[in-house]
């Protein structure tokens, strides 16, 4: 069992569309947790497991509109001698005002990981050091909020934006050391770099969510 911190970052790239989504948004990180299976054979072994994460989004951006209103000026009297009164003349004029009205959002992302990560260790005395390869597939629980893609563009949920599954390929560290022959001490960390699309097809700006995990846990050997 290991829980810790999801450290997600937006992977975008382009100018005007992009720089709009890149400046808007601030990822906080996130937490996960979990259980894996790890096989040894002599140096080497097999982690197989079961993740859950979840991080959110500040999201935050400006609309300026331009209104147009007429405004009226007296610009002269004169004596109306039908009427038998005095009447005002007045002009208009055309006032165009810009008016900015700030917004604000946070958004919410879960997901169910499977990773698997192939790695080569080295014992000395009751410490281990290992390093490894492998990949994730994210399956999303849970998206929660919305996003503008780029300015002008309408708001979009975030369950039509983004797919509901994407894959990362990892590669990781991992120290261990042991209490006892049966119980293990031990932390990790991987970086994890998206091969699939994390939005959904047709979306204004195609990007991938990508990350760094650092954990800690607990290990049984049977």
């Amino acid at each position: 069992m290991s829980g810790g911190l999801y450290l997600p970052f937006r992977m975008i790239s382009g100018n005007e569309p992009s720089d709009f989504l890149k400046n808007g948004s601030s990822i906080r990180p996130g937490y996960m947790m979990g259980a894996h299976a790890r096989m040894e054979f002599r140096d080497f072994d097999l982690t197989v497991g079961l993740e859950s994460s979840r991080f959110t989004e500040d999201f935050s951006w400006s609309e300026t509109t331009q209104q147009t209103v007429m405004q009226y000026d007296s610009i002269g009297v004169y004596y109306d001698s039908t009427q038998g009164s005095w009447v005002t003349i007045y002009d208009s004029v055309a006032v165009t005002t810009s008016v900015t009205e700030d917004f604000a959002r946070s958004n919410t992302y879960s997901a169910l990981s499977i990773p698997f990560q192939f790695g080569w260790n080295h014992s000395w005395h009751r410490f281990s050091l290992g390093v490894g390869v492998g990949g994730v597939l994210h399956i999303q629980r849970k998206y929660t909020g919305s996003i503008l893609a780029q300015q002008g563009d309408d708001e979009r949920s975030l369950d039509s934006y983004y797919r509901t599954w994407r894959a990362d390929l990892q590669f990781g560290l991992r120290a261990s050391y042991a209490l006892n022959d049966r119980w293990r001490i031990f932390g990790a960390s991987a970086i994890r770099m998206p091969v699939s699309l994390s939005t959904s097809d047709g979306a204004p700006v195609p990007h991938r969510i990508s990350g760094t995990t650092l954990n800690v846990g607990l290990e049984y050997s049977f």
